[in-house]
């Protein structure tokens, strides 16, 4: 039987199932592209810094120009840290010379 909006009424002894709500689907995070070189990443990063910079830039867009500039440094930190792992120094000693770990002093 319909009521007045036109649904149908459930008796109460009547076990009425309820259709399963639509999951709002998350948007999936991708990956950012990562740059080719660490020099293309240091470009990209300054251009970013000038449309910061740039007060006619929308907020929209500024906070994406961040979250990619934010990813960039990360990105050139991790880059640094391992080559700053890999340097040596060339040490004269009385035989020659000698190659040491580098150590920020």
């Amino acid at each position: 039987m319909n009521n007045l909006f036109g649904n149908e009424e459930t008796k109460p002894d009547e076990e009425k199932t309820e259709v399963p709500k639509k999951r709002e689907r998350r948007r999936e995070k991708t990956k950012p592209e990562e740059p080719k070189s660490f020099e293309d990443a240091i470009d990209e990063l300054e251009k970013l810094v000038e449309r910061l910079e740039d007060p006619e830039t929308p907020l929209e867009e500024s906070v994406k120009i961040f979250e990619r500039a934010q990813f960039l440094a990360k990105w050139c930190m991790n880059i640094l840290e391992k080559i700053e792992g890999k340097l040596k120094l060339l040490v004269p000693t009385e035989e020659g010379f000698e190659l040491e770990d580098f150590e920020e002093q």
